[in-house]
């Protein structure tokens, strides 16, 4: 009864089984579904593949050598290994390539030398055809995000860059004003929108990438303390911040990725409060290294709720017409974490606020110089001026790019592709490039490499400053712009202090020494940090 039962599991499973005399070099045996596999009956493959020299025929002429390494171990007296597990690609009898997966076990005899094998193959096409078709679904689909996201990203530059253009106007009523404000809110809550949904997308094609430093926790915080407090004005709540810079605090983490991570957990905190309500900072050490804490008095999570929490677009205690959000932000956060061999969690207790928290690991030792280097550079009060040219194919980003450079001593030339850039800047001295990515006849990065290339020819002592404006704002795209030899990052939508201050750092240091932009085993410095 079993042995009728194993048979009946074996005939379903299609698994071929087969025995190999090691000594004699022939098979001895071979099942119906292992030669089926092949297209052939049982007593067709014993008369026609009777040695292992035969079988090998069948293998795939491009997984042979794969598959000759695998069984490599039968012939030394050495290796005692007793499974061996390959998968390879085979040649059916009707000229079909089918995908194979063989386990096989050996057996040996007092010296060493293998005696047996008994085999079971497997046929797993049709699993190896879903998956790749599943992988380039998915690759399509993070094209399509992607693409997406630079799409909206290009004239979304437009109208925050015009709205806060605007705003700044000295005779704008104060009615006219607001009406800027509300679409700045808007603009900046739909670019985060975007963001998220691009993050998702690469986090499940695991295509997120991270750039792990030394990151200080007092300073990271303290930014984004800073960019969160007209919302907490607004929302009538005091943040508390107990990690100073007295605090010798610091880990291994992906600094944009932590700011994003406690941007999240601070952001949450002030809009999900009470009325006059309090947020508190803390961090303490943890056995994992450290534990980054953010304390609300808001309404609290039940043990439903903590279960959910995490989960994308889950959303508690919302109100139809309550807080803006899509619900993914803290599924996003826990996954970066998890990235930087981290983990993020929650304690709660209902009527009594929150606890959520993020343990990262502990740097051994605090990067002292990036901040000193920071607050000299804030320190410095800036005169801009010189001759800029900016490489842009949009002609409404070309306006608000040069409305943005306004009121400065700067000359701007504009240009629509990267050809036209390099004709200009072989036609008379520049003293930075603003070279923006996608553009037609030839992009940036083959502009700035082809600058780079002309550069190095003329031996130069000094490199122009060329700086990347671009709406794919993430890791392997800032990747590109520095092999191709830009000098820095500059995102879509940029505000008139972000290109301000990326002027200011480089127009006051156009004296770059050639080996510290672009070329091969000379890796770019000061990249932005978006």
């Amino acid at each position: 009864m079993a042995e009728r039962q194993l048979d009946l599991t074996v005939r379903i499973a299609k698994l071929g089984l087969w025995h190999y005399d090691a000594y004699k070099n022939l098979y001895l045996q071979v099942s119906d579904e292992y030669a089926a596999i092949f297209g052939y009956t049982a007593e067709q493959f014993m008369a026609n593949f009777l040695h292992y020299e035969d079988d090998l025929a069948l293998v795939h002429p491009d997984d042979r050598a794969a598959v000759e390494a695998a069984y490599a171990i039968v012939e030394d007296p050495n290796d005692l290994t007793d499974i061996i597990d390959v998968n390879f690609r085979a040649l059916h009898r009707d000229g079909s390539v089918r995908h194979l997966h063989e386990i096989i076990h050996l057996t040996y005899d007092d010296t060493g030398y293998v005696t047996d094998e008994w085999g079971t193959l497997q046929d797993v096409t049709d699993f190896k055809v879903a998956q790749l078709q599943a992988e380039r679904a998915n690759r399509v689909k993070s094209e399509f995000v992607a693409s997406m996201s630079h799409e909206l990203r290009t004239p979304m530059n437009a109208v925050l860059g015009f709205a806060m253009l605007l705003r700044s106007e000295a005779d704008l009523t104060e009615k006219h004003r607001e009406y800027c404000g509300h679409i700045l809110q808007s603009g900046q809550h739909l670019m985060r929108l975007i963001d998220e949904i691009l993050d998702t997308s690469k986090i499940e094609s695991g295509q997120m990438d991270l750039s792990l430093e030394t990151v200080e926790l007092a300073d990271v915080l303290g930014e984004c303390i800073v960019l969160l407090e007209s919302l907490a004005k607004r929302h009538r709540i005091t943040i508390e911040n107990l990690v100073t810079g007295n605090v010798a605090a610091a880990v291994t983490a992906d600094r944009m990725r932590l700011k994003q991570i406690l941007l999240n957990l601070l952001t949450n905190a002030i809009k999900y409060n009470c009325d006059n309500g309090r947020v508190t900072v803390s961090c303490r050490e943890v056995e994992a290294g450290l534990r980054i804490s953010v304390t609300d008095t808001g309404s609290g999570l039940d043990e439903e709720g903590i279960a959910l929490i995490f989960e994308p677009f889950v959303r508690l205690n919302v109100e139809p017409d309550g807080v803006e959000g899509t619900g993914i932000g803290l599924a996003i956060s826990k996954r970066l974490a998890g990235l930087m061999e981290g983990q993020l969690g929650v304690e709660s207790t209902p009527g009594e606020g929150s606890t959520f928290w993020v343990e990262l690991p502990r740097a051994l030792a605090p990067c002292v110089e990036r901040v000193e280097a920071e607050q000299t550079a804030s320190e410095t009060i800036f005169t801009l001026q010189g001759r800029i040219l900016l490489a842009e194919d949009n002609q409404v980003n070309q306006i608000v790019t040069v409305a943005m450079l306004e009121g400065y001593e700067l000359e701007v030339d504009v240009v629509e592709n990267g050809q036209e850039a390099l004709e200009a800047y072989l036609a008379q001295p520049y003293d930075l490039v603003l070279m923006d990515c996608q553009m037609p006849q030839m992009d940036g990065f083959e502009a700035t490499a082809e600058i780079r290339r002309r550069e190095v020819a003329a031996r130069a002592n000094t490199l122009i400053p060329i700086i990347a404006l671009t709406a794919n704002a993430k890791g392997e795209d800032r990747e590109r712009c520095l092999a191709a030899g830009m000098s820095d990052f500059l995102s879509k939508p940029f505000t008139p202090e972000g290109i301000i201050q990326m002027l200011a750092r480089w127009l006051t240091a156009v004296n770059t020494p050639l080996e510290s932009i672009g070329g091969e085993g000379a890796p770019l410095e000061h990249v932005s940090e978006l």
